[in-house]
């Protein structure tokens, strides 16, 4: 299992391979929207591997899903996308299809679409009235994700 910090990394690689390819800038990460991807990825990955892509807790902040370790990783890139790739170790074969895929499936969503998304979650809406900064559950966030796919078609 991976940290957090080089999850997103790798993340935010594959954001900025997937706007090169295709010319579209909108794949590229900013703070918010690394946040709600990877939301997305650790459900993803219980679906998929039956396992947590990473061992931080994702909370359920006003703005959305959260993970606090990251909190000052990306914060200069607010509201501005990064453009250049960390030097990070490879996560596994496995590990990088399912940060593939949830590019693929909502990586030309901003931030702040994002946020309302995964808002409008039932794990995210649940957690939210425990109090702001509390942890979404791992069964929660994979039942939202599998909700989400299963809404989308994909």
């Amino acid at each position: 299992m991976s940290k957090a910090l080089n999850v997103a990394q790798n993340l935010v690689n594959l954001s900025i391979e997937r706007a090169e390819e295709t010319s579209d800038n909108s794949y590229l990460i900013t703070f918010y929207k690394m946040h709600k991807l990877l939301y997305y990825a650790q459900g993803l990955s219980l679906i998929e591997n039956g396992r947590v892509l990473f061992d931080e807790d994702i909370h359920a902040y006003r703005c959305g899903p959260f993970i606090e370790e990251l909190s000052d990783f990306l914060l200069t890139n607010i509201d501005n996308p990064v453009t250049k790739k960390f030097e990070t170790a490879i996560l596994s074969k496995d590990d990088m299809s399912i940060l593939e895929k949830v590019i693929l499936f909502r990586g030309q969503l901003d931030g702040r679409a994002l946020g309302i998304e995964t808002k409008n979650r039932d794990a995210w809406k649940k957690t939210i009235k425990k109090g702001d900064k509390t942890v979404i559950l791992v069964q929660d966030i994979k039942n939202d994700v599998s909700t989400l796919f299963e809404e989308s078609g994909d």
